[in-house]
């Protein structure tokens, strides 16, 4: 991208706090850049200094060392009224607002706009209203701050930040209280603000798989990796998100940008059907959270299930159907006492045994 694209850029930061006449170091040697228009999502464990370097690109702490250039001049020569115009910030603690409607707290977002009286113009009013409905919280409007839930509660602040009409909008965490399609219509409406407006909106969030499906770019961050930019899609084909993200127990499809669950299996059965039907994923599926691993052959070739794709799913039991049945649940239960028995008789057949009558 081109130069007059870039709004932030992070030079060699160091981020912390100073604690007792001490610098302590969070992170550092940090260099990327945000450019207008897009949407980038930072994504990083607990205790990476995610929110620490929020803090720090919007000037409410200063950095240990390097710089922050905000629009090609230094973020340190900045007035607080003057980065009021230009960032706008959304945290997560919106708690301890109260007895102030959703209306009039969006409201505050015009107040760098409204001179000392703060008397909002029709234009202001305009503006809020249009931010409450971009958010979908018209409804809200003359409710209580401390009357909404959690996650109304976050959709307010956000829509107060969109009102404030920055060309700059972090938000720490924006999706932590939202049921899941609000999380989903929250990472939409973000990423069409930034391609729309021309905004740079910069969130930190632990919806890391969202943010694979929206962002434009992203930020890895890591105590001991560091920071890692780019597309989300380079970082999944150069393997970086799997570098950042696996572990035990967990899958990661590149293809899709996806993380799945690893099970540990214990048995065995044969499954057979079309394998690009959606009746036969869910059963292995199903079967893998149940420590049964689908196979297409095994030694024990006594039991195995068939997925015609007419909504049945079947049990043969020494070459002959013993079981139709039409809901997953039931084949798993049945398939799952089934193989034990079948193991039971082949330890017996081994051994020459007979149950002791």
């Amino acid at each position: 991208m081109d130069k007059e694209s870039v709004t932030i850029e992070l030079r060699n930061l160091t981020t912390g706090y100073r604690e007792k006449k001490q610098d302590i170091i969070v992170s550092n040697g940090l260099n990327a850049k945000l450019h207008v228009g897009e949407m980038t999502c930072l994504l990083g464990p607990n205790g990476a200094g995610k929110s620490t370097l929020l803090r720090t690109l919007a000037a409410f702490q200063p950095s240990i060392g390097g710089d922050v250039w905000l629009m090609n001049r230094n973020l340190k020569n900045y007035k607080n009224n003057e980065l009021s115009h230009l960032i706008s910030v959304v945290l997560t603690d919106n708690s301890r607002i109260r007895n102030m409607t959703a209306y009039d707290v969006v409201s505050i977002g015009r107040s760098p706009y409204t001179g000392f009286w703060g008397k909002l113009s029709e234009k202001d009013k305009k503006i809020v209203e249009k931010c409450l409905q971009w958010v979908g919280i018209t409804a809200l409007a003359e409710r209580k701050m401390q009357t909404l839930s959690d996650g109304e509660r976050q959709k307010v602040m956000i829509a107060k930040a969109i009102a404030q009409e920055t060309p700059i909008i972090f938000l720490d965490e924006p999706t932590a209280f939202l049921d899941y399609p609000s999380k989903i219509s929250m990472m939409l409406l973000l990423h069409r603000l930034a391609k729309a407006l021309k905004k740079t909106i910069f969130l930190s969030t632990h919806d890391l798989e969202h943010a694979l499906q929206v962002a434009d770019q992203i930020w890895l961050m890591d105590r001991d990796k560091g920071l890692t930019t780019g597309l989300p899609e380079d970082l999944c084909a150069e393997g970086k998100i799997e570098e950042y993200f696996m572990r035990e127990g967990i899958t990661f499809d590149r293809a899709t940008c996806t993380f799945g669950v690893q099970h540990d299996t214990a048995r065995e059965v044969i499954i057979e059907g079309d394998k690009d039907s959606l009746e036969y994923k869910l059963v292995c599926k199903a079967f893998m959270r149940n420590a049964i691993r689908p196979v297409d052959t095994c030694e024990n070739e006594d039991v195995k299930v068939t997925v015609p794709g007419d909504g049945t799913y079947r049990l043969w039991e020494y070459g002959k159907e013993t079981v139709c049945v039409n809901k997953i649940e039931h084949i798993i239960g049945i398939t799952a006492s089934t193989l034990v028995k079948t193991h039971i008789k082949a330890v017996r057949d081994a051994a020459n045994m007979t149950q002791y009558e």
